[in-house]
């Protein structure tokens, strides 16, 4: 690509851009400490209840064994299973919630040894993406993640933006030129690259316009991190067990205390002060150790445990919980809204069948006869701006040209030979085709059927013999197509003029499948 040569910043410039702007790395929610986990876990309701009946029970204990008289029976076991439950139910909490906050961060380290290709001083280097920087200019080529926003001032690209809004259709985007920057909401515009998406087709040097939390990605990751202090429902019915547990224990702990104390004043054969506060001292134990006998201690350490478990199974699974509470929320969900592309299906786009001008259907390559197979060759192989890299993965052009690349050059090892081609006719929205001309002046269509099949008077049955169209064969492809377009195919045709006859050769279904473990996943 032709550059100038003072392109891109200086080592001195990208260290003062990023004391002013700040560096491309995203920002993460403050790492906390297994102790302060530990601490925090405390403030959960069912603990304090469990803390404020451990404390009772161990006075109860204590008092029965120095005060004889009170005729209090404290034993030494109740207080030993609550204080062990705390500390099971607090420990196992956190350490769930550590372990899932330090795999985030393993995954965020992980990310931040991408590197791009920035020019510096010069020269064309390559830079860990958080040392990308306001103003620098980057190199972008097909297979390049983008590594920021940015505006495009040489050279044109179209890339995939999915994980940003989840289309799986390319993007355009070409030259700023003159023209205001745009928004960074608007996803649709050919002036701005955002970070996250990757290009699929061309190369152009690229201007960094946003950085980090600045970009389109950073926000989204900003919206992530933020503390969620929401409870789960199992958390709020807790919650209200333990405060109506309370009342319960409260009003029947109150209840029973005045009662012993009515009883014991009325059976007490004589008066005095020490027989009056015995007597009051042994009521209000009964009726705090009534509040502490309805405390469940075992629903809290179960609620815990079951969150751990399912965090395992989830794990086993291959799916990894960021949030531990969000396992237990889902069982409460009545609708899932999910979006289709690379969850539901695979991702990846892939030619599913043939179909020739007679209507008949070919799932297998070498089932379709040697002259249509050439014909297809040149129609959708050598009229393909995708090529094949040397890892053989198809790259380049757009999807649809990537898709019908692979499906002949690697998975059915047929050579695609462009040197007789003597004009190419790329592929334009507006004519919704695209074309080659051989030298020996046949041309090839591939587009849309609506568009390239106008005109056809013969067609190439499943022999590789001509026919002409009738109006029965035409209507009877014709409803082909359609079946196909219910079935979620995208529907390319193949279209061969000689200069004497438009002739169909065939359309290519291709479809982006359903994932195998979707039902399982759903």
């Amino acid at each position: 690509m032709k550059t100038e040569k003072n392109i891109g910043l200086t080592t001195r410039m990208a260290e003062k851009y990023r004391g002013l702007f700040g560096s491309n790395e995203l920002s993460q929610r403050e790492q906390k400490s297994f102790w302060q986990m530990y601490k925090e876990s405390f403030d959960d309701i069912c603990l304090k209840v469990l803390i404020a009946a451990l404390i009772v029970e161990v006075a109860v204990y204590v008092l029965g064994n120095v005060f004889p008289a009170l005729g209090i029976e404290g034993d030494w076991y109740s207080p030993l299973f609550i204080f062990a439950a705390i500390l099971v139910v607090s420990f196992v909490g956190t350490f769930i919630n550590y372990k899932q906050d330090r795999g985030v961060d393993a995954l965020r380290r992980e990310a931040s040894l991408i590197t791009v290709k920035v020019y510096r001083d010069n020269q064309l280097v390559e830079k860990s993406i958080n040392d990308i920087v306001k103003y620098d200019c980057i190199f972008l080529q097909a297979g390049d993640k983008i590594p920021a926003d940015g505006i495009l001032i040489e050279g044109s690209l179209k890339v995939n933006q999915a994980a940003l809004n989840g289309e799986s259709e390319d993007a355009e985007k070409i030259v700023l030129g003159d023209n205001p920057i745009p928004d960074n909401d608007d996803f649709f515009t050919k002036l701005k690259c955002f970070r996250g998406s990757v290009v699929t087709y061309g190369s152009a040097i690229m201007q960094v316009t946003d950085v980090g939390d600045n970009t389109v990605l950073g926000t989204i990751n900003t919206s992530l991190n933020e503390e969620d202090d929401s409870k789960t429902p199992s958390e709020e019915k807790l919650e209200r067990l333990a405060l109506d547990i309370g009342k319960f224990g409260y009003w029947s702990g109150g209840i029973a205390a005045v009662l012993h104390l009515l009883l014991g004043v009325f059976h007490m054969a004589s008066f005095s002060v020490g027989s009056i506060i015995l007597l009051l001292a042994s009521s209000i134990i009964l009726g705090v150790t009534i509040v502490v006998m309805a405390v469940p201690e075992g629903l809290p350490l179960m609620n815990t445990l079951v969150q751990g478990l399912n965090v395992g199974k989830m794990l086993k699974q291959h799916i990894y919980v960021k949030n531990p509470k969000s396992i237990e929320s889902a069982g409460y969900l009545t609708h899932i809204f999910t979006d289709k592309t690379g969850t539901l299906t695979e991702g990846k786009m892939k030619v599913v069948n043939i179909i020739t001008g007679d209507s008949k259907i070919y799932k297998s390559w070498k089932d379709i006869c040697n002259s249509i197979q050439n014909a297809l060759i040149i129609g959708a192989g050598v009229n393909n701006e995708a090529t094949i890299s040397a890892d053989e993965k198809a790259i380049g052009s757009n999807n649809t040209d990537r898709t019908l690349m692979e499906y002949l050059a690697i998975e059915n090892k047929v050579k695609i030979d462009k040197s007789q081609v003597k004009k190419v006719d790329p592929f334009d929205s507006k004519v919704k085709y695209s074309a080659v001309t051989m030298n020996d002046g046949v041309k090839y269509l591939k587009g849309a059927p609506e568009i390239v099949i106008n005109g056809c008077t013969h067609f190439m049955n499943s022999n590789g013999e001509k026919e002409s169209f009738s109006n029965a064969s035409l209507d009877k492809l014709k409803s082909a197509w359609d079946e196909q377009t219910s079935s979620a195919m995208r529907v390319i045709a193949i279209v061969k003029d000689d200069g004497t006859d438009k002739i169909f050769i065939a359309m290519v279904s291709i479809r982006d499948d359903v994932r195998n473990d979707v039902k399982e996943s759903v």
